[in-house]
């Protein structure tokens, strides 16, 4: 079972290696849907795989936004309480999938690495009651570029 389910676009595949590349340097075990395995049913996989997880960090792009894997993704990590929403292209509010608006988003210009360690070893949110997305980001915000 994976800590953290990373959810993203593939036109963002490469945002989301750095994303995975830094959790997995701490520790964290990560799943992103590298290949599905042989013989197994796509949406089974995926489906099991964010269920199991403790966090499920979406990453919000202007190509995100548009896919429909991606949005049902989040929204079914929203509803088991694991849903991480990041952004990593400046998106406006309402261009983001509805029902998704009103959870708050991480932003800003620092590294992935540095704010990993809102996710534990182990999967858990940093020792704050509120999840690190919903705390002000300010200047030492996230970004993966």
């Amino acid at each position: 079972m994976a800590d953290v389910f990373l959810s993203y676009s593939s036109r963002d595949r490469a945002a989301a290696e750095r994303v995975q590349e830094a959790l997995t340097a701490r520790g964290i075990d990560v799943f992103w849907d590298q290949a599905t395995p042989p013989g197994q049913d796509w949406d089974t996989w995926i489906r099991s795989k964010l269920a199991s997880c403790k966090v499920a960090i979406v990453l919000w792009s202007r190509d995100s936004v548009k896919s429909d894997n991606v949005r049902h993704e989040a929204l079914v990590a929203r509803k088991a309480k694991k849903l991480l929403p990041a952004m990593i292209d400046s998106i406006e509010a309402e261009d983001l999938p509805m029902g998704l608006y009103v959870v708050r988003t991480a932003r800003g210009s620092r590294g992935w690495s540095q704010r990993s360690r809102t996710v534990s070893a182990s999967g858990r949110r940093a020792r704050s009651r509120r999840p690190a997305a919903s705390r002000s980001v300010g200047s030492t915000g996230w970004a993966w570029r």
